[in-house]
């Protein structure tokens, strides 16, 4: 009889122990007619060899070492082997105990028996050369248990075959051909989705300019000469240093160079044409290849791409360069006009050695067109080693015209492809991400992080941005997604939108945590409503698939839109739940309470975000304030020796941010919550972009697009607005206190006496030393306010006679500012009511121009004679000379 169960002990046996309970496994065996041994040598190895991974879960792992303990035994009974069996030959004693078994082993004999007549079906799947360590492709987020998934055995589970990895291969053994088709397609559908999602986010830079305009380059500005640098919160850049931004530069046909970018502070303006592109040296023995955008020697392109002779005694071999063909096309003798130079240049653009249009007229050499001048080659001048490439020839002049009329549909065309390529490619490798999958578009500033501190002082083409100053040069766009921290600039931007129709405030707690001592921390985000103290949603990691970081030239607002993916945790597990136990929220002061989880969470910031949701069509824009909390030290510690309470509060530290996304993605994102390991969801990237020509996707950007253009008149009305008020002020103030001390001395005064005043008897009383208990029942001193309020309590006579001189102040300077808006229309106030009813007249249609010039009242059609007045444009104010000149009469009136 063999044996076919083994059982692993508790504690340790010897001998003396195994014969004192010998007798109860004697009969035992007589009862279930077995023999049972124990092996008193190696009775815990196979444990100890497998203490890491435990014995409950999974005790399959038993079964590879168990040639140390058990012999030979027959065929398993699973329905995956991991090497064909061997056919032994029952005898016939065998085949006479097996008839006398119950009816379950007889049901089992027969199933096995069915799984012997098929053949073992293998599949091996090769691991991507992308992915370095196979262990991170079939190691996933955190399940249930909160362990990390092991794809191996999930998929062996749910597909019921034999997962192993072989070197970089993924075997897969089983009987059922389908069940391992489809344990492939999972691990494929794994395979596609890390490499899509895990490995490198995809990075589209795209450069818009908004209106149709001529020609123009880019020129990266440093941080510190941008003019609109104050609208930018740079609170999460640790320095500006090497951090630019990107504004238009054209071409200026009378000067015959570049104009600087209007929105850059010129630091030394005597030095000219620092942002132009670098000259060309007509010096053809250079050595040292040049190019409009950037040097490099052709050594680091990668490829050798001269046109010299490799070969043995190259040196007295002559050969043809790019040079040479350009100056084969060129008259030195000739120079050409502005115009005409302008239009060859861009005939020749794509040649790399041709004079650039904003050089010196001393450094020029006409370039005539192939049918007057035939080629003619010179072995007379050195290599420069340049590749080049000849463009179809056309009518430099027509060129010039289509390059003007369609360069805005050709960058958005470009824009268009690219992005559809990256969403289409990020779309499809997250179908089969199981959890959160997110498209959305943040409105801030892009900025340009020079991490290699290469030379950007130059001028560049807006095509070359994506494949070589980042591909190649390494400049990583740096997205900042604060909108704004001005609250006036964010109530404008909220007037564009239509009214809200959803409001949510909660926490965003971005703690470190894990769940076991051997773990390492891992950064999390939990998240917390403000009426329910409890955690409604974990996010374990964040990942960006595809990142489109869109530069709106010449507007202060950019926007950035990303496809994330989040893996998702239970919340009703340690140390979650604990820490949630003790968090407490103040009902009056809003102050939360909490505890850090010592050796299992620490809670490294918290945001209170309060967000709006305005809806247009499918669209959401959500506007959110977000404040970072001020974390110290809760006052009760002191009462308990061993809990360290802490403390968030508000504070003054906020910012605003807008998010827009589309609403009918969230039914389809939706899917992937409850997707199984391996499996893909069921939309495709064409339900998300709309189909072939992408009408979601465009309508989309069309949207953002149209909030950031209305935005920049908003935020332009506001810097105005600021602008004329301080210069009115500082104007009115030179005007009335200029000649006029005293006046000033009337209206300040009084106002300096009164605090001067309430300064003495705060001192006098001692309330500049006075604490109080604040909400909390700590002391703290009492400010200057609260002092002064409370003794205006006690002396109440100069507290009125200071609060009427204040109330009669502000109605003055209004009846100032209106009587100035007339001056400056050129009307008194008499003239003003009498206007009104001028327009009262023409709104009822009874005024008249006479043929005399003259203007009469008519309050029947039939008398009527002349022609009728439909505007009040149409009446002429004679003393009104225009706003300035109005205002200069008043302030300086002729003499006579």
């Amino acid at each position: 009889m063999k044996h076919n169960l083994t059982i692993f002990s508790a504690a340790y046996i010897n001998e003396t122990t195994f014969n004192s309970f010998k007798s109860f496994l004697s009969e035992l065996e007589e009862k279930t007619n077995t023999k049972i041994t124990f092996d008193f040598n190696d009775q815990h190895q196979a444990i100890d060899d497998n203490y890491m991974k435990g014995t409950y879960e999974d005790v399959s792992m038993f079964n590879k070492d168990m040639e140390y303990v058990l012999p030979e035994s027959s065929k398993p009974k699973a329905f995956f082997l991991s090497k064909r069996i061997e056919e032994e030959e029952d005898d016939d004693g065998d085949e006479e105990e097996q008839e006398e078994e119950v009816d379950d082993d007889e049901d089992d004999d027969e199933e096995e028996d069915r799984f012997e007549d098929k053949e073992l079906t293998i599949e091996r799947l090769k691991i991507s050369k992308l992915i370095n360590n196979p262990m991170d492709l079939l190691l996933g987020p955190p399940q249930h248990n909160m362990q990390n998934a092991e794809y191996l055995n999930l998929i062996s589970d749910l597909t019921n075959t034999q997962c192993r990895l072989e070197g970089r291969e993924i075997v897969i053994e089983g009987y059922n051909k389908d069940l391992v088709q489809e344990a492939l397609e999972r691990f494929e559908i794994i395979q596609k989705t890390f490499i899509g999602c895990y490995l490198k986010r995809m990075v589209v830079p795209c450069i818009h300019y908004p209106r149709e305009s001529d020609p123009y380059k880019l020129y990266f500005c440093p941080m510190n000469t941008y003019k609109y640098q104050s609208l930018i919160d740079l609170r999460r850049l640790s320095s500006c240093e090497e951090t630019y931004v990107a504004l238009p530069v054209f071409f200026n046909q009378e000067k015959q160079e570049h104009d600087p970018p209007k929105d850059m502070i010129r630091l030394n303006p005597k030095q000219k044409r620092q942002y132009q592109s670098p000259k060309q040296s007509i010096n053809r023995s250079s050595k040292t290849p040049s190019s409009p955008c950037l040097e490099i020697r052709h050594n680091h392109w990668g490829l050798d791409r001269d046109f010299k002779n490799v070969y043995h005694n190259s040196q007295s071999q002559q050969y043809i360069t790019a040079e040479k063909l350009a100056e084969a096309f060129s008259k030195p003798q000739t120079v050409q006009s502005p115009l005409q130079e302008k239009e060859n240049s861009l005939l020749l653009q794509d040649f790399p050695v041709l004079v650039n249009p904003a050089q010196d007229t001393n450094q020029r050499q006409g370039i005539i067109r192939l049918d007057k001048y035939q080629p003619s080659l010179s072995n007379k001048k050195q290599s420069r080693g340049r590749v080049i490439r000849i463009i179809p020839q056309k009518s430099a002049s027509s060129i010039g015209y289509q390059m003007k009329s369609c360069l805005l549909q050709k960058v958005k065309d470009y824009n268009f492809h690219n992005i559809k390529r990256a969403l289409e490619a990020g779309l499809e490798a997250s179908r089969g991400h199981k959890g959160e999958v997110m498209l959305s578009a943040k409105i801030g500033k892009l900025l340009w992080f020079n991490e290699k501190k290469q030379d950007l002082q130059k001028l560049w083409d807006p095509f070359d941005v994506k494949d070589i100053i980042v591909g190649e040069l390494g400049v990583r766009p740096c997205f900042n997604d604060i909108t704004t921290s001005d609250n006036a600039i964010i109530n404008e931007i909220s007037h564009i939108v239509p009214s809200p129709c959803k409001r949510q405030v909660f926490y965003e707690f971005h703690i470190s945590a894990r769940n076991q001592r051997k773990s390492d921390y891992k950064d999390m985000l939990l998240y917390m409503k403000e009426g329910i103290v409890d955690a409604s949603k974990i996010v374990y990691s964040e990942k960006v698939v595809t990142e489109i970081d869109w530069a709106s030239l010449d507007r202060k607002l950019d926007f950035q839109m990303t496809l994330k993916i989040r893996d998702l945790v239970r919340k009703d597990a340690k140390p979650f739940t604990t820490f949630v136990k003790y968090i407490s929220i103040n009902p009056v002061t809003r102050a939360l309470m909490f505890e850090d989880i010592p050796q299992f969470l620490h809670v490294q910031y918290i945001l209170k975000k309060e967000s709006m949701q305005h809806k247009t069509n499918n669209f959401i824009i959500e506007i959110t304030r977000v404040e970072k909390l001020h974390i110290r030290e809760a006052p009760m510690n002191r009462y308990h020796d061993n809990r360290k309470q802490l403390m968030a509060e508000a504070s003054d530290d906020c910012w605003f941010e807008i998010e827009v996304f589309d609403s009918q993605h969230q039914r389809h994102f939706d899917l992937n919550l409850e997707l199984e390991h391996g499996k893909a969801a069921s939309w495709t990237p064409n339900d998300i972009l709309g189909g072939e020509a992408c009408p979601s996707l465009t309508h989309f950007v069309r949207c953002i697009l149209l909030i950031i253009e209305k935005s920049e008149e908003k935020i332009n009305l506001a810097i105005y607005l600021a602008a004329f008020l301080a210069l009115f002020g500082f104007i009115v103030f030179i005007l009335l206190f200029g000649e006029n001390p005293n006046l000033l001395d009337l209206s300040i005064a009084h106002y300096v006496k009164l605090v001067w005043i309430y300064r003495g008897m705060i001192i006098e009383w001692g309330l500049d030393k006075a604490y109080m208990l604040d909400s909390n029942g700590n002391k703290v001193p009492v400010s200057f306010h609260k002092a002064f309020l409370y003794v205006l309590q006690h002396d109440r006579i100069i507290g009125s006679i200071g609060i009427l001189g204040m109330v009669v102040s502000i109605v003055v300077f209004v009846f100032f500012i209106y009587q100035v808006y007339l001056a400056a229309r050129g009307i008194t106030t008499n003239e003003a009511f009498k206007w009104e009813m001028v327009e009262d007249a023409i709104d009822r249609g009874e005024l008249y121009k006479s043929d005399g010039g003259q203007y009469k009242t008519y309050y029947s059609q039939s008398e009527a004679k002349g022609k009728r007045i439909e505007s009040l444009e149409e009446v002429e104010n004679i003393y009104d000379e225009g706003f300035l000149t109005n205002l200069h009469q008043v302030f300086f009136p002729p003499k006579f």
